[in-house]
């Protein structure tokens, strides 16, 4: 500020001739002299033009530093704040942008009818059968041509019944928890816990016993019943009830014969370990779950024998005896009540296995993972259609052997 007020004051002079009237004044300063009217009339005659006066502007370097250092930090201050509203604005925009979009979206789907224009589909494991794409197209009712529309999103079809049928799970009941619990044994747990684990599997077999044991004990005096029946002849005049008893009865058990196959194909799929192991289970991210263990070939054939045989010997020997005591019963109401009682008999493995199985192991058996067996056409087949024909073509063999052996064999005649 010092240097400005000091140059201000300096008047600049150019060389030149006087003028004609000799006057040195007012014509020999430039327009920015701020001495406007400087000369003879004014403050007087100036010096002669050959003398030039030598004005040396004092320098300030600190001064001069500071005052650029003023410079560059308000510079700086405003491109902040520039910057920060830019940022303001900038997020203000894409709330904005957020909300119509939602808006739009919520107005497609409520407002507009989706039409699936094409099905882009794979296959999976050599055949079809798996998962399809479908694009869906934003397109107004009615019009099925996704010419000039938006696609609006991905969709994924699956048809369950041309993928994996055969996925074999243990049923519930107390001859699954007696395969099963011997997994749960590790010898690596304390001596207390393995202890917890051997009742558990104690009491299993026992149930599985006790089960097996009641239902002998109602088959062999089923059997005494019938022999003390034997001179009663059938209720010829009421065929159509002894067939319905008959099929309800046969069917239960059936039902009861084919489980037990299912827990065969389980124990033969299942995968085989030379050594025992823990069991274990592997979770994808995709929320699938397969066995991480498996079953050892000693293991596989003492559930075979020990748990599986005798599960099958019951079921063929109250097909057997109860359909003879279905047939020779006296009247219409010994019918009814003898149906139910041996429909009863059936199911008393599933009664003892709600009542005295430990929630914890129940929960166990409900989420282990589906034995996958490899799969064909020539399986699937089976699974469809031959085994279902099979089936019911053994029904009604079974119903039609009992009734003419037992009510038509020429004795009862």
């Amino acid at each position: 500020n010092v240097a400005a007020r000091q140059m201000s004051y300096v008047p600049s002079f150019q060389a030149g001739p006087p003028a004609p009237n000799g006057d040195f004044g007012h014509d020999r300063y430039t327009e920015s002299d701020p001495f406007e009217g400087f000369g003879p009339n004014g403050f007087g005659a100036l010096d002669p033009p050959e003398w030039q006066p030598e004005v040396k502007i004092p320098e300030y370097p600190e001064i001069q530093a500071q005052i650029e250092l003023a410079s560059v930090r308000e510079h700086a201050a405003r491109t902040t704040s520039e910057l920060e509203s830019e940022v303001r604005r900038l997020r203000a925009e894409l709330h904005r942008q957020a909300e119509l979009h939602a808006a739009d979206k919520a107005e497609l789907e409520h407002l507009r009818k989706p039409v699936i224009t094409a099905q882009l589909g794979h296959y999976e494991n050599g055949r079809p059968g798996g998962p399809e794409t479908v694009w869906v197209w934003n397109s107004a009712p009615g019009n099925d041509k996704p010419e000039g529309q938006q696609k609006i999103k991905e969709e994924t079809v699956d048809y369950p019944f041309d993928g994996e049928l055969e996925a074999l799970s243990l049923p519930e009941t107390v001859y699954s928890t007696a395969l099963i619990l011997p997994l749960a044994i590790d010898t690596k747990h304390d001596p207390k816990r393995r202890l917890v684990v051997l009742y558990a599997l104690i009491s299993a077999w026992i149930l599985m016993t006790t089960n097996v044991f009641v239902q002998g004990s109602l088959i062999y005096y089923i059997q005494i019943v019938n022999n003390d029946k034997e001179n009663n002849k059938c209720l010829k005049d009421k065929v159509v009830l002894m067939v319905v008893a008959l099929g309800v009865f046969i069917s239960t058990n059936l039902s009861d014969l084919l489980q037990t196959l299912d827990m065969c194909q389980w124990i033969y799929f299942v995968p085989g370990v030379k050594a025992h192991t823990r069991l274990a289970v592997k979770t994808t991210g995709d929320g699938e779950s397969s066995w991480g263990s498996g079953l050892t070939f000693r293991h596989k054939f003492i559930c075979t024998s020990t748990i599986l045989l005798p599960k099958l010997v019951i079921v063929i020997l109250l097909i057997s005896y109860g359909t003879v005591y279905i047939l020779r019963s006296k009247d219409a109401e010994e019918v009814l009540l003898v149906m139910v009682a041996m429909t009863f008999i059936t199911g008393i493995d599933e009664v003892l296995y709600m009542t005295f199985t430990p929630i914890d192991v129940m929960s166990v058996l409900a989420d282990l993972p589906p034995v996958m067996p490899k799969d064909s056409d020539g399986r699937r087949m089976f699974r469809l259609v031959v085994r279902p024909t099979l089936t019911a073509v053994l029904f009604l063999a079974l119903i039609a052997i009992i009734l003419v052996s037992t009510c038509y064999n020429g004795s009862d005649s």
